[in-house]
């Protein structure tokens, strides 16, 4: 089985859903929560927890700074997920200098880095961290 973590980011409350609960209202990522869920189905794999970051600009709020990122990060030098999924890559850094940091890190501790949009974002051949660094 892999597991798999979903992060869903948005940058202002006005991309944000509302969802009425019996108690509150819950924010909610609707589009990219829905395309990370079917990608999930077609390759098989088992969402095992799932991130929301609602109005976090991934620009102006450093990467490493980010509590969903270093609960990811705290999560994968655990080894209890083998797939970070985004919507696209975009949703994980907006910062060209701290992507690459990432995607090493993950990739380090053995987690593949995918992308609904564009893909698998791999970091283990000279070329790999060129596309990488060039993504970023």
């Amino acid at each position: 089985m892999t597991k798999v973590f979903c992060l869903y980011r948005v940058s202002t409350k006005s991309q944000v859903d509302y969802v009425d609960t019996d108690t509150h209202s819950e924010e909610d990522i609707p589009v990219q929560r829905i395309d990370c869920h079917q990608f999930c189905d077609q390759k098989q794999w088992t969402i095992v927890r799932e991130f929301q970051e609602a109005a976090v600009s991934a620009y102006f709020t450093p990467t490493f700074g980010r509590e969903a990122i270093q609960q990811i990060l705290a999560a994968a030098m655990n080894h209890e997920f083998d797939v970070l999924l985004v919507f696209t890559l975009d949703r994980l850094s907006r910062r060209d200098y701290e992507f690459p940091m990432l995607i090493e890190q993950m990739t380090e501790n053995g987690i593949s880095v995918w992308s609904v949009k564009d893909g698998e974002c791999s970091y283990r051949t000279p070329t790999d961290r060129l596309l990488v660094y060039l993504a970023g």
